[in-house]
């Protein structure tokens, strides 16, 4: 690759990682929301678990997106 396509590239890699924590970050907030505005959230323990995972899954995810930001 030259130099110029190189840079194209690495310019559409930081868009695509952009995006990617965008989407990161708007899923996290509609996973809260969803939790906080249920009339009940009486999971078993199994299923509390497991939607606890899911939700410190989403907020790792943001968290180390926005550490390396450019």
């Amino acid at each position: 690759m030259t130099t110029s396509q190189e840079k194209k590239l690495v310019e559409f890699l930081c868009t695509l990682r952009q995006s990617a924590a965008q989407l990161i970050e708007a899923t996290n907030n509609a996973f809260t929301y969803a939790l906080e505005s249920a009339p009940s959230t009486n999971f078993d323990q199994d299923d509390q678990k497991m939607v606890n995972s899911w939700q410190d899954e989403l907020k790792e995810a943001h968290k180390r997106l926005n550490e390396n930001e450019l």
